[in-house]
């Protein structure tokens, strides 16, 4: 194995670590926002078992992909120390199922946070099923790119190694990862820019002053976290346009990270806004913990908005999350 290769993968579980101890730390935290109730350390009466059941699996995909990252590496030191013969062909070389793995479980982390922000969107907009039919696309096309790519890494048609290409193809199938992030892009930028529209135009029909803060904070919450999830996923698509095999393998490692640590800031920082509003207003004024789910029938939230089609968006932000 050349050397050059062994320290970018030495480097890349170096950093996946460090950014697996960050996400664990958020993770933590969050699991206590989703369990327990916001003035101490009782169980909630009820579960958002959607957001703790995503939260769980975005973690086992991420310690799933650095244990692999930590084998690889433990192997090709042993075969640098010991090395094995091998035939002096000049074919190319065969991926792991390793390698096949850590590809599917970047892509459905990926396809889980998007399931999640279309989730959040289509609930923003009281169900409506229009608002959904154009990102829904682009994730029905990231399932079959992530289908295609595991193919490929599966088969390993030997025409796709000796083929001209435009993208990396050193470590994985860039051809058909680049669609694949390049469709995740697009979806984050319109769901999150709709939700935060539709925010916007309900924090102008609000009166209380105590309310627009709060929509506010929502606000800055979403396009902070989005604006990390996207700049992650957009370095992981100009990566591939790289000679560089430990660009590739570094963002690839802080990839799974960053989008769980931005699936848990948001849970956590709304959260944490609604406990101290609760603290500090006596209950007045609930803020979201940006779950979306519509309240119950008998739950009573004072409106104060002026349109009446902006009432259930501005409840349903409204809405306590127990």
């Amino acid at each position: 194995m050349p050397t050059g290769h062994l320290d970018s993968k030495f480097a890349s579980a170096f950093v996946g670590a460090i950014f697996l101890g960050l996400y664990l730390s958020t993770f933590f935290l969050c699991l206590r926002w989703l369990l327990f109730s916001d003035n101490g350390w009782t169980f909630r009466k009820k579960i958002s078992w959607i957001m703790l059941s995503a939260s769980a699996v975005l973690c086992a995909l991420d310690i799933t992909n650095n244990s692999l990252s930590l084998y690889e590496v433990m192997s090709d030191a042993r075969s640098v120390s010991q090395p094995i013969p091998t035939p002096a062909t000049t074919s190319s070389p065969r991926l792991t199922w390793n390698a096949i793995l850590m590809c599917t479980n970047a892509n459905v982390s990926a396809l889980l946070a998007d399931s999640l922000l279309m989730y959040r969107c289509w609930i923003i907009y009281e169900k409506s099923r229009t608002v959904l039919i154009f990102p829904l696309i682009f994730w029905l096309g990231g399932i079959a790119c992530t289908i295609l790519e595991a193919c490929w890494q599966i088969i390993e048609n030997g025409a796709l190694h000796s083929s001209w290409h435009v993208v990396n193809m050193t470590i994985g199938p860039g051809t058909v990862l680049t669609p694949f992030w390049a469709s995740t892009i697009i979806l984050n930028s319109y769901t999150s820019t709709a939700i935060i529209y539709r925010i916007w135009s309900v924090k102008k029909e609000v009166k209380s002053h105590t309310s627009k803060n709060q929509l506010r904070f929502v606000m800055r919450v979403l396009i902070e976290s989005g604006s990390l999830y996207l700049a992650i996923t957009i370095a992981h698509l100009v990566v591939w346009f790289t000679p560089s095999t430990l660009a590739i393998d570094v963002v690839s490692a802080i990839n799974l990270p960053i989008i769980g640590m931005t699936f848990n800031l948001i849970i956590m920082r709304t959260s944490q806004k609604r406990a101290a509003v609760e603290s500090s207003q006596d209950c007045i004024g609930v803020i979201s913990d940006l779950q979306f789910c519509v309240p119950p029938p008998d739950t009573h939230v004072s409106k104060e908005t002026t349109g009446s089609g902006d009432t259930l968006v501005n409840d349903t932000l409204a809405s306590e999350i127990s």
